[in-house]
Order: structure tokens, then C-alpha cells, then sequence
């Protein structure tokens, strides 16, 4: 049985060696690079918006407060609502 764990431990040395190896040898050659995507045209009209677009509404509990703008989703407002009374 001795032998069988000696090869075994061989083996895997070799293999982590190996590993070693690729991964140095990968790291060498690949340059970091930056990919820039063009946006959604959905997201881009409704950040549009968004960014032209007045609060419709603030809602205030307690010390915090929140702004509503037009197109909100009721139930995210709903939410909303709910997290902040537990504050």
C-alpha cells in the first residue's frame, strides 16, 4: 500500500507543478482588456427620462425620505413604504 500512496503523491505534485505552470504562463501572455458595451436602447431612454423628470412625489417616514418619480412601479413603491416604516 505504500507505493500506491508514494505514485499518488508523485502524481499530484506533478499535476499542481503543471498547473503552476499554465497558469504563470497564461498570466504572461493575457493583457488585461476593457470591453465597452453599447447600452439597451430601452435602458438609455428611460434613463433619459429619468434624469429629465421631476419627482412626482416624496415620501417622508421618520428622518428618511424618498423621491417618486413618474412611471414608478406601485408595488417597488409599496415596498419602499414597508422598509421604511421599519426604520
Amino acid at each position: 500500500m505504500e507505493s500506491y500512496y508514494a505514485w499518488q503523491k508523485k502524481l499530484f505534485e506533478a499535476m499542481v507543478e503543471e498547473q503552476e505552470l499554465r497558469l504563470e504562463k497564461s498570466q504572461m501572455t493575457t493583457e488585461p482588456s476593457f470591453i465597452q458595451l453599447p447600452a439597451p436602447e430601452q435602458a438609455m431612454q428611460a434613463y433619459a427620462t429619468q434624469a429629465a423628470a421631476v419627482p412626482i412625489a416624496k415620501i417622508r417616514i421618520g428622518t428618511t425620505s424618498v423621491d417618486v418619480y413618474p412611471g414608478a412601479d406601485p408595488a417597488v413603491v409599496a415596498a419602499l413604504c414597508q422598509v421604511l416604516k421599519q426604520c
